[in-house]
């Protein structure tokens, strides 16, 4: 995550900024603290730079490359910690701040979150129910959402072999 932080530093600030950036988080309490646990904490903060920096790449350069990162990007972390849909609530704040500063990103932009819906949906409907746990309900969901695609069942054997358990 160390060099995450010097190349977002670097690409918001100047070099100068990419190694404070990058010093800040190697001697960071907790980000230490929380990269010995064997948890999701230092994936979920390493996800939220990455749809930081992805998302500041696309919207200056432009690109497919970097919308599609940045989509799938936002797309993983839905299923790092429930927490992840902050970040994409933050990235709209974020963006709907500088909707007059970038006209010609704004379609890209909407068509880059389509993968991270997608991948909230399941989730969200089962928070809807309020039936239970986070992957039980994914799963239960997973058959209706994704089985039109033919992926239900590769879905749910990665929910239950991957899912975190609270």
């Amino acid at each position: 995550i160390v060099p995450l932080f010097y190349v977002a530093g670097a690409s918001f600030t100047g070099k100068g900024g990419g190694l404070v950036a990058a010093l800040i988080a190697a001697i960071s309490s907790y980000l230490i603290y929380y990269s010995q646990e064997n948890r999701m904490y230092s994936l979920v903060a390493f996800l939220s730079l990455l749809c930081l920096y992805l998302l500041w790449r696309a919207l200056r350069r432009g690109g497919c490359r970097w919308w599609v990162g940045y989509g799938s990007a936002i797309a993983a972390i839905a299923y790092v910690h429930v927490f992840g849909a902050l970040v994409l609530l933050t990235h709209l704040a974020f963006f709907i701040l500088l909707w007059w500063r970038y006209p010609q990103r704004r379609r890209a932009w909407l068509f880059a979150l389509v993968p991270a819906y997608v991948a909230f949906v399941p989730l969200g409907l089962g928070y809807v129910q309020g039936l239970g746990g986070q992957h039980a309900l994914a799963a239960e969901y997973v058959g209706r959402y994704w089985g039109i695609l033919g992926l239900d069942e590769v879905i749910t054997v990665l929910i239950q072999q991957f899912g975190t358990r609270y």
